[in-house]
């Protein structure tokens, strides 16, 4: 998907991109009196894209992955960079040869079934009051 995008970017005259992708998922739970009060679930990826055109360097974000979505914001990305008036060299890091390998020990409170975290905060707040 993501080469997709930086072989159009590309074929619009960008010379260099960086994409950036990000996932974030977030629940709120709140709890008044023993009762649920709030349950909020939020799972958003969002892109930002960062490209060089006739060597300015510009930036969109997005949350909106379809390839027309796409196509408008490397145009927007290119009407930014034509609109920016600074003359200093744009530069994006190329990258090192390799990475050392990061092993993640995260806890998945997503395996916790809702029930559960809700029964939690009713007996957390039985003890705080």
């Amino acid at each position: 998907m993501y080469q997709e995008w930086i072989d159009l970017g590309l074929s619009k005259g960008i010379t260099d991109l960086q994409v950036f992708s990000v996932r974030n998922k977030s629940l709120k739970l709140s709890v008044y009196q023993g009762k649920l009060d709030q349950h909020v679930v939020s799972d958003v990826e969002s892109v930002t894209v960062r490209g060089i055109y006739n060597n300015k360097l510009s930036t969109v974000r997005f949350e909106n992955f379809s390839n027309l979505n796409v196509s408008k914001m490397l145009n927007q990305l290119i009407e930014n960079a034509k609109a920016l008036t600074v003359v200093e060299p744009a530069i994006i890091y190329a990258g090192s040869k390799s990475y050392p390998e990061v092993k993640d020990e995260l806890f998945d409170f997503g395996s916790v079934p809702v029930t559960e975290k809700i029964d939690m905060l009713k007996k957390l707040e039985q003890h705080i009051l």
